[in-house]
């Protein structure tokens, strides 16, 4: 899951400079349309390689095929979707309710990281388009690595729900260190450093949230990470309009980076109280 979940940052990693590059050359307008077209020539991959089942899969080797017939688990097909005991289940809504609270974090970042640089700090578009690459380098080293490591420990305790919590609220306890101290920094290289180590640490959650909706329901997985991710991109939107807000009525950075700090704590409680690694969905 963490592996999967890094090719989200290294797409960021390459889209900054390759849009700085494009923009300063091309204009604008040139950034849209030839990702854009890079869209198009994903969704070609995809319907070539992608499919539902292993047995679907057009270029899947037999001897792979047979090795995941034995080692999957048997789970029966479901009937009908019980909506009800799944929105009456606290640990979906921890699952949920963190999703949304890490997406924050994630978001702000994402969509205000280029304008914090250079209004707030004085960067060119060319250092921005450079710079910005290290905090997903990190979040590509602390989602594989914290992967890694959380399926060690689990092996070694065998408790899921006691490595997921640890591992969830080291992360973001340490990203809410960084901002807090970020709200306060001045200097260009102390700004990249901390924002490089709070997207780095939030990264880690690809090991506790990423993997969750599999631990409490596997028949349901599906149904479980689509509620998350809405309620990521929900976060999305809420975060970019109100980034945008504060900035144009008072230009106070510190105060984006204390409301995200509160943001991922509150997350933090919930996830302690609430969740847990154990399935509770047949």
């Amino acid at each position: 899951m963490g592996f999967t979940l890094s090719g989200i940052s290294v797409g960021n990693i390459l889209a900054f400079p390759l849009a700085t590059w494009i923009m300063t050359v091309f204009g604008w307008r040139y950034v849209f349309y030839i990702f854009g077209l890079f869209g198009f020539i994903w969704c070609a991959f995809w319907i070539r390689l992608a499919a539902n089942r292993p047995e679907e899969h057009k270029t899947i080797h037999p001897q792979e095929l047979e090795y995941i017939r034995a080692n999957r688990p048997d789970i029966p097909p479901r009937e009908k979707m019980p909506w009800k005991v799944i929105l009456s289940k606290a640990q979906v809504w921890a699952l949920v309710i963190n999703h949304f609270c890490v997406s924050w974090g994630f978001f702000m970042f994402l969509t205000w990281l280029p304008t914090y640089l250079v209004k707030a700090h004085g960067f060119s578009i060319k250092e921005m388009g450079i710079y910005s690459m290290l905090p997903y380098l990190a979040m590509v080293i602390g989602s594989n690595g914290s992967g890694w490591l959380a399926d060690y420990f689990i092996k070694r305790t065998g408790n899921i729900t006691l490595i997921r919590k640890v591992f969830h609220t080291i992360s973001l306890l340490s990203a809410v260190v960084f901002l807090i101290f970020l709200a306060q920094a001045e200097s260009k290289v102390l700004v990249i450093i901390l924002v490089t180590l709070a997207l780095g640490m939030m990264s880690m959650t690809g090991s506790t949230t990423g993997p969750n909706a599999m631990d409490i329901g596997p028949r349901y997985a599906g149904i479980i990470m689509g509620m998350q991710t809405t309620a990521g991109n929900i976060a999305g939107i809420i975060v970019s309009i109100v980034v945008g807000f504060i900035v144009s009525l008072s230009n106070r950075w510190d105060l984006i980076f204390y409301i995200a700090a509160g943001v991922l704590i509150f997350g933090v409680i919930i996830w302690n109280v609430f969740a847990t690694g154990k399935q509770i969905l047949d």
